[in-house]
């Protein structure tokens, strides 16, 4: 119903001086409403930031691109037994095969990465942060440790009360430097419990009881609560994150946020933090970002994102729901290692509140998320890489966030297959969650869209040297949101040459006898030289992508391996790093129980058997049908659908897990 506008690029000269004097340039809507002309308190009166022109054209083509040609080469197959009609095959083949050497060359990529995190991670997990700021505090741009704080914004709806406690003990029982009176937590971190309105009294009864319990061990607790049904904004988590926003940003400029000795906390020391209801951090994970902070010179350039791993449950999951887990955990600790890979946030992660205010407009940081997006991770680093010429990169911390992953497979006791579009999770909660994530393909359509109103070369961003980064992100949500379609291209291409070799010799042995059933069969490109190379190269390909898959196991299981002693220990109450004031008092119940794994050689030898069974079904069932679902949707629908978060999607997952604890 609204029209859309274009995006106004670079203004440097109106934007305030960061780091080393430069400017960050704005990005904004230049439609009839300026989000940054407003008092953050009437945030919800705001309308987002238009649409691109476009949106269902760029689903079209990208639905023609991906699906159109898995029809061609599914057509490919069974011409010749429906049809028995010729059919150039030389070309499919061909491209067929390059997909095939890029995807297990990926694949192998992705088991080299996540092996090398592991390293990464057990060089880091209990280094002395403070220590090592203290020892380079008067060196170069270094911020004062003591004045940087963070505002953690936990998003919840109808999370259980015991998922989000377990969620603040993490953040109590963050390491506290030796010597230091208050605990880091009491004297960095503010909690910003970000509850939706229409969670009804229920939702305010668990809020308030949180924070009348837990209030005393940070430096300040504050709860939101999103209006319900805003025009514009779609319910979830994009939305939620903006509320909040809205409301640091208020206390802040207002002076109302003090630290830990009662001085007003300056916008520039400020670092803003999302989490999901059920994302656990690891203790040292503050610590490393306040270092990072304090040392990095582009300091405000940077998105501070710890590798999220979902195998709080991860033994408790359906054999094809662990295999998808498996992977995207693989492809994160990639993202954070590999030095080929263009990382994006995910999930969980933190930046700046004056970047933020860039990214925003006018000095406006609840501006800088819109309110009706669903990949809101992947719109707000697109949308700012963009504000800030291509400047904007992801941090990585190498530092696990550990969280629940949705079991789904309720059609096991129901009658019904999967999901339907329309965003029911009656049937397959996994799946449904599944479709949401394979939204994020609008994003590409949004990136796109930038770059095409940037005029020529993107002059209008000035991205400068910087240019092919912009080709690099592009890449990346290809990626993303491709490789489940290729997958599904690779197989089809190795059945093709199966049954294109065969239908070759049983051609040559029907004209031996003269007895060739359909003729036109036999009179296809497939010539001897196709034939063999199509036989070699889908071989190679098959065999790399088995070793790069089996790389990833054993890389997956070593992480296991590695981090057991964190995820024994995370959320537990009782820990000595919770501090002494924590303990006073009778012994806390630890309210969630992580599973634990077998043997580190029964692991490997369990998941490769899965993988070899099903991991092509996972593959399928929670990835090509997923995406096929998400563009039928962006057609038919435009970019909004109902979000479905993990306590939603899961229906008693929550409850669930904590019968289990």
């Amino acid at each position: 119903s609204r029209v859309p506008t274009t995006i106004v690029a670079a203004m440097t000269a109106r934007s305030p001086s960061l780091a080393g004097g430069e400017r960050l340039p704005v990005v904004s809507a230049d439609g009839s409403r300026r989000c940054g002309e407003h008092d953050p308190a009437d945030l919800v009166n705001f309308e987002p930031v238009p649409r691109y022109p476009g949106e269902r054209a760029f689903s079209l083509i990208w639905g023609f691109i991906a699906f159109g040609i898995t029809c061609w080469v599914t057509i490919s197959m069974i011409n010749p037994i429906l049809f028995g009609k010729p059919f150039q095959y030389n070309v499919t083949l061909g491209v067929l095969g390059v997909v095939a050497l890029g995807l297990a060359t990926y694949v192998m990529h992705i088991g080299i990465g996540a092996f090398l995190w592991t390293k990464r991670y057990q060089r880091t997990k209990d280094k002395d942060y403070f220590h090592e700021w203290s020892t380079s505090r008067n060196t170069g741009d270094v911020k004062d440790w003591h004045s940087v704080q963070h505002f953690v914004i936990i998003t919840a709806y109808k999370e259980p009360i015991e998922v989000l406690k377990s969620v603040l003990y993490t953040l109590i029982a963050q390491n506290t430097p030796a010597g230091v009176e208050r605990s880091f937590s009491q004297e960095h971190i503010a909690v910003v419990l970000a509850m939706e309105e229409r969670e009804g009294a229920e939702g305010q009864r668990k809020a308030e009881s949180i924070r009348e319990e837990l209030r005393e061990y940070f430096r300040d607790f504050h709860v939101t609560y999103h209006p319900a049904d805003v025009p514009g904004e779609i319910a979830g988590k994009a939305s939620n994150y903006r509320h909040a926003v809205a409301e640091i940003e208020r206390i802040v400029e207002n002076g109302e946020a003090r630290d830990a000795q009662h001085q007003q906390i300056h916008v520039n020391n400020c670092l803003v933090h999302v989490a999901d209801g059920d994302s656990l951090y690891d203790p040292n994970h503050f610590p490393c970002v306040t270092y990072d902070f304090c040392m990095q010179p582009d300091r405000y350039y940077l998105v501070f994102q710890p590798c999220m791993l979902a195998t709080c449950n991860f033994w408790e999951l359906p054999c094809c729901v662990r295999q998808l887990g498996l992977m995207i955990a693989a492809q994160e600790m990639l993202s954070a290692n590999g030095p080929l890979e263009f990382q994006i946030p995910f999930s969980t992660y933190g930046l700046a509140l004056r970047t933020l205010q860039q990214i925003g407009g006018e000095g406006r940081a609840a501006c800088a998320q819109d309110g009706d997006v669903i990949a809101e991770d992947h719109h707000l680093f697109i949308k700012g890489f963009f504000a800030t010429s291509g400047r904007l990169r992801v941090h990585p911390i190498f530092l696990p966030c550990f969280n629940w992953t949705v079991p789904g497979n309720e059609w096991r006791m129901r009658l019904c297959c999967f999901a339907a579009p329309g965003g029911s999770s009656d049937c397959d909660s996994r799946f449904t969650q599944a479709t949401r994530h394979m939204f994020g393909i609008a994003e590409l359509g949004y990136a796109i869209s930038l770059i095409l109103r940037g005029g020529f070369c993107c002059r209008r961003y000035r991205f400068g040297p910087r240019s092919p980064r912009v080709a690099w992100l592009l890449l990346k949500l290809v990626k993303i949101h491709g490789v489940a379609v290729a997958g599904v291209w690779v197989a089809e291409g190795v059945v093709l040459t199966i049954a294109l070799n065969f239908i070759k010799a049983m051609c040559y042995e029907w004209d031996t006898h003269r007895t060739i059933p359909h003729p036109a069969v036999c009179d296809n490109d497939f010539t001897k030289v196709t034939a063999l190379t199509g036989f070699l190269v889908f071989s190679y390909s098959t065999f790399m992508g088995f070793m790069g898959s089996a790389i990833v196991i054993i890389s997956f299981t070593r992480m296991l391996h590695a981090t057991q002693d964190a995820i024994d220990n995370i959320a537990d109450p009782n820990r000595s790093a919770m501090g002494d004031a924590f303990h006073q008092g009778e012994r806390r119940q630890r309210l969630m129980q992580m599973n634990r794994g077998s043997a580190w050689l029964g692991i490997v030898i369990q998941l490769m058997i899965e993988y070899v069974a099903i991991g092509f079904f996972s593959s399928l069932y929670y990835g090509f049908l997923p995406a096929a679902f998400a563009i039928v949707r962006l057609i038919s629908g435009g970019h909004r659908m109902k979000y479905v978060g993990a306590a939603e999607a899961a229906g008693g997952m929550g409850a669930a897990l904590v019968d289990s604890a």
